[in-house]
């Protein structure tokens, strides 16, 4: 009996282990290095918060540039959540 409740337990945690290093794949995926789009849209902001302003053409280039290939992922929506702050805030001022 004491041997049966044995197995029963590793199994358990072996199956609970198996969940976990599944996860951390899956984590490991989504950490990858930022995708070109999401570096360029870095540098796109960037300069906006350098000139403490954006003009309509730039902020409809930053939208086009996330939705180029199609889905935005989770450094690019990071980015432009950030942007919107900034506009939002007062620290980006649009312009024309």
């Amino acid at each position: 009996m004491a041997v049966q409740k044995i197995l029963n337990y590793l199994l358990h945690k072996t199956r609970k282990f198996k969940r976990v290093s599944i996860s951390i794949e899956i984590l490991e995926k989504k950490m990858q290095k930022p995708s070109e789009s999401a570096n360029r849209l870095s540098e796109m902001i960037k300069k906006a918060m350098d000139d403490g302003e954006i003009s309509s053409l730039e902020y409809d280039r930053i939208m086009m540039v996330a939705d180029e290939d199609g889905h935005i992922d989770s450094q690019e929506r990071r980015l432009l959540s950030e942007l919107q702050d900034m506009i939002s805030n007062g620290t980006i001022r649009r312009v024309g």
